[in-house]
């Protein structure tokens, strides 16, 4: 029954699907089909109107009850689907038919007319044309709900399955990607074989670009193939990943891919990899590893290298060292020639580097060009009127708000920082230690200080040791407290520009039991530091030691040790010779002064962007880390300086300080955003994780934004923190997960740089940058984020200067296009400076390899442990195997060491078994491993130590076993089964 109704159906589907919403058929589909399946065809209808509608259609002619058919039409004509009724009456399909190069046309102007066409403008003109219910649909959701989606719209007249978007390209019924006329002219360049570097907006489908030049390249070389597609962030590398799967799963089956990040190097063989796959997607660091490591023994392995993101090529960047291998290899003599891979770039900015002007920009380019072997800057020219409806530039608009007239809070952090550096500074000139300058507190530029003097600090040490028999007295309170304070201040938190710090009062005694208190100078005696210090007897006692002049920069070695020309003494018996056995140690205590400066200027930035409380709360948590950690004297005399002021901070905290008006200046713009339209999903970047977890809480907490969800995006830290932890891999897909999802649980995600670039997410059309500004690369990338039409980029801050900069990036991004066209319009210029670029940074590494390398030399050093400087081994007892593991073969390494089991176990040559920590102190020393049928291998990791020459006693930091200017034996296994003593049971 119905048969021939059926097969017309099936004829005429396109008709029915391009036009049919199921929703609106709601009633005909719950008395016809059963439960299930009208849930199944309504919940289509949330990702795709087009494939509910096909879906729809495919369960009517499964249909047999008498009269569905006559049903099915009596519908269509309530509905006001009169054309569809008149052409399924008559089966006359010529009416809608000759609609189509009207749709063909609606759908090449919807970017630009949803952009510029106000709902109230369109109803003026069409009310009378349209149903009262798309016309109050119109009015709700505005004139896109005119063009059916992917995404359901308010309302609206569909589009067929080909022209449905997705967020790089476009996809046909079987979701494959396909390329659009500008796509195709970025990719013509590639497709000629020319090494190119691609240069277009964001949301403009690189991707997509990328995926057919790796069609293309694999039909042209065919088994000869093969591809390596790189991503700087492991969050990207999964996306594109995943892209690529999907890609040639639909498009050619047959095609190998196999993806490789982050610590699956420890379990996958590159060799293995490389061998049996088409396409490689990799982070570059893999890349880096593998061809240091001879897992992969050249370039010349691959067909086509792909870097995306590749404005990255510069200075020490993984994709810098990569295509300097490659620059190496092209420019070898004749005879040496290999045959190198093409390589493509891709990138949305090429506004890399300080520049000033035009010609500034230009130069610029062609070094990076020159890093990339690139010869060809690809754009779009041709097709940029197509280019302009598909890619959305969100509107900048620039908030300067208010900030707090006076704030008390400030006052309290920068009065305990001070005490902290004046503490440092008692011991040695800490100034001298850096060159950074106009430090503020609560700046980057303090952070950046911080990092520079911790790094210093590893290495300072006395220049005579025997000097300190024959000084003088300064009192036990002195020897006490730089003992203590500079042991505290030295710890290196290693927590991504959120390390904490404390302080103490001059007058705390770690044996005392009792808080600090104000010393008054009539009541100290003779041997009270306080006295001698405001009397100034410390400084004639113990002059200022040495200048910058005892500083190395060179960054190779790392610094030299500042040296003391005159020594505190005790004079106590077991005092003194517990001070000189423990000099050496105390130096230490100087980083760990400016470590807890960190978490304080933290504190700062927080209080200054969020709220007081917040800010507060930040302390407190650290500090009672610190203390669970092992809260030993130097922690107490530290932790103390902040109990002193915590009453004082808590009433601020809790009413005794007004709120903060940038808040309320934000408050105000989300409100004002998400009453517009309430379907907004927002991007806010702010500077610091600590800030990101600050104003989450404000958000949940404020009654009229609590209904936002936000959501948290951050990094994953250092592997070395213990007191800080960032977000996990899955943490961070789980955020962005519910970010992108339909459900509208999050609407906004509050992000640090870890967003910057790369991330897809189409849905953002909101971006805030809350103090958040930086070059032109990350302007654009930043901009880039919001990819929905309509979208909008503000810039918040109190400061004018720092939205003068963002002005200015703008000026200089129209700098960076015209320089561009300026170099398209001559490539024989722009070929001949990139050819001069790359002689001359062949030179430099040559010169750098050759001619500047220092020779390794003989002779013992002695590694000391960097932050309790307790021996750890000696270099006659380090191994190396495969040029990047350094093993220990001292039979007592263990007794110095601690363990704990590994987190993650694993790795297919050297197999991690245990975590390696110091025993004194709990640093983190690298790991314990087996190799083969050896067990418990212990492999540390450089820059846990100091290296001390045996001879003259100088001692170097390394931050890479590649800089150090010791020899180091190879690793021979039958050496090591004699030399190894089996680690204890119980560490």
């Amino acid at each position: 029954m119905y048969e021939l109704e059926k097969i017309n159906l099936k004829r005429c589907s396109e008709y029915v699907v391009h036009v049919l919403r199921p929703s609106y058929l709601k009633g005909f589909m719950t008395t016809y089909l059963n439960t299930v399946d009208v849930e199944m065809i309504l919940s289509q209808e949330s990702v795709s109107v087009t494939k509910a509608a096909q879906v729809f259609l495919d369960q009517l002619c499964l249909l047999e009850e008498d009269g569905w058919f006559q049903a099915f039409l009596d519908v269509l004509q309530a509905e006001d689907y009169i054309g569809l009724y008149d052409s399924l009456t008559k089966w006359d399909f010529q009416a809608l038919e000759s609609t189509r190069p009207h749709r063909v046309l609606l759908d090449r102007i919807e970017p630009s007319f949803t952009k510029k066409i106000k709902a109230r403008d369109l109803l003026l003109h069409l009310g009378d044309c349209l149903h009262p219910r798309e016309c109050e649909e119109i009015q709700a959701a505005g004139v896109t709900c005119l063009f059916n989606t992917t995404s359901t719209p308010a309302a609206g007249v569909e589009v067929s399955s080909a022209q449905e978007q997705v967020t790089e390209g476009q996809k046909d019924k079987k979701a494959e990607k396909k390329l659009r006329e500008y796509q195709r002219e970025l990719a013509e360049p590639v497709f000629q074989g020319q090494n190119t570097l691609i240069c277009a907006p964001t949301g403009c489908g690189k991707t997509v670009v990328a995926l057919a030049i790796c069609e293309q390249h694999l039909k042209v070389k065919g088994k000869a193939a093969k591809i390596v597609f790189m991503a700087t962030k492991v969050d990207v590398y999964e996306q594109q990943y995943k892209l690529f799967k999907e890609h040639f799963q639909l498009k050619d089956p047959d095609v190998r891919i196999e993806g490789l990040c982050g610590n699956q190097a420890d379990t996958l063989s590159m060799t293995v990899i490389l061998e049996n796959n088409d396409i490689i997607i990799l982070t570059p660091q893999i890349l880096v590893n593998a061809l240091s490591q001879g897992e992969v023994s050249s370039l010349s392995c691959f067909s086509l290298l792909i870097l995306d993101e590749c404005h990255n090529t510069t200075g020490k960047h993984p994709y810098n060292i990569i295509m300097s291998s490659y620059m190496d290899a092209k420019l070898r003599p004749q005879e040496d020639h290999q045959l190198l891979p093409q390589i493509v770039g891709l990138t949305a900015s090429v506004g890399i580097g300080s520049f000033k002007n035009q010609s500034d920009a230009e130069s610029n380019i062609c070094q990076l060009c020159g890093s990339l072997d690139t010869r060809v800057i690809s754009t779009v020219q041709t097709h940029k009127d197509e280019l302009s409806s598909f890619v959305y530039t969100p509107e900048k608009e620039f908030f300067l708000v208010k900030r707090r007239q006076t704030d008390p809070f400030i006052r309290i952090i920068h009065d305990i920082m001070g005490k902290i550096e004046g503490l440092a500074k008692k011991v040695h000139d800490i100034d001298s230690l850096s060159s950074i300058v106009n430090r503020d507190y609560g700046s980057q530029k303090y952070e950046q200080w911080i990092v520079d003097v911790q790094k210093k600090c590893r290495v300072l040490q006395l220049k005579d040791q025997h000097e300190e028999k024959h000084s003088l007295t300064i009192c036990q309170y002195a020897g006490d407290r730089i003992h203590h304070t500079i042991l505290a201040l030295c710890e290196d938190t290693g927590s991504d520009n959120e390390s904490q710090n404390e302080s103490e009062p001059d007058d705390f005694n770690p044996q005392s039991p009792e808080p600090p208190r104000p010393v008054s100078p009539d009541s100290a005696d003779s041997n009270d530091i306080s006295q001698c210090l405001a009397e100034g007897s410390v400084q004639q006692s113990c002059p200022a030691p040495p200048g910058p002049d005892d500083i190395s920069q060179s960054r190779a070695d790392g610094p030299v040790q500042p040296v003391l020309k005159v020594f505190p003494k005790t004079q106590h018996g077991s005092r003194k010779r517990a001070f000189i056995e423990t000099w050496y140690k105390d130096f230490t205590w100087l980083e760990y002064s400016v470590s807890r400066d960190s978490k304080y200027n933290d504190a700062l930035i927080i209080n200054e962007d969020a709220r007081t409380k917040d800010a507060l709360q930040f302390l407190i948590e650290f500090i009672e880390q610190v203390k669970n950690a092992g809260h030993d004297d130097t922690e107490r005399q530290l932790t103390a300086f902040f109990d002193v002021q915590k009453g004082v901070l808590l009433n601020l905290a809790t009413g005794g300080q007004t709120e903060n008006p940038k808040l309320e200046d934000l408050q105000y713009i989300l409100e004002e955003q998400y009453r517009q339209k309430d379907e907004t999903k927002s991007v806010l970047f702010v500077r610091t994780r600590a800030l990101a977890d600050a104003l989450k809480k404000w958000i949940e907490e404020t009654d009229s934004l609590k209904f936002l969800k936000p959501g948290v995006l951050i990094g994953r830290g250092r592997k070395s923190t213990h007191l800080t932890t960032g977000m996990t891999q899955t943490s961070k897909r789980g955020v962005l997960d519910s970010f992108k999802s339909e459900d509208n649980q999050t609407k906004i995600l509050i992000a640090t740089s870890v967003a910057d670039e790369g991330i897809d997410i189409p849905q953002c059309n909101l971006v805030l940058m809350y103090e958040y500004v930086g070059n032109v690369v990350k302007m654009v990338q930043v901009r880039g984020r919001g990819r929905a039409q309509g979208s909008m980029c503000i810039l918040i801050s109190d400061k004018k200067e720092t939205i003068d900069k963002e002005k200015h990036n703008m000026e200089k991004e129209k700098l960076v296009e015209k320089a561009i066209k300026n170099l398209q319009a001559a490539p024989a210029d722009m070929l001949q400076k990139i050819d001069s670029f790359q002689r001359r940074d062949k030179m430099y590494r040559d010169i750098e390899k050759h001619g500047a390398e220092r020779p390794r030399v003989e002779g013992n050093y002695e590694l000391l442990c960097s932050k309790c400087k307790i021996h750890g081994c000696y270099t006659e007892h380090i191994r190396v195997m495969q040029e990047s593991h350094h093993i220990v073969v001292d039979s007592s390494f263990f007794s110095r060491a601690r363990t704990e089991p590994h987190p993650k176990p694993k790795g297919s040559y050297l197999v991690k078994t245990k975590k390696l920590f110091c025993k004194q102190c709990g640093l983190d020393w690298g790991i314990v491993a087996s190799f083969q049928t050896i067990q418990d291998l212990p492999v540390i990791k450089i820059d846990a130590f100091v290296v001390k020459n045996s001879v003259s006693k100088q001692q170097r930091y390394y931050r890479k076993w590649r800089d150090v200017d010791f020899t180091i034996k190879t690793f021979d296994l039958s050496e090591i089964t004699h030399s190894l003593m089996p680690m204890p049971e119980e560490q």
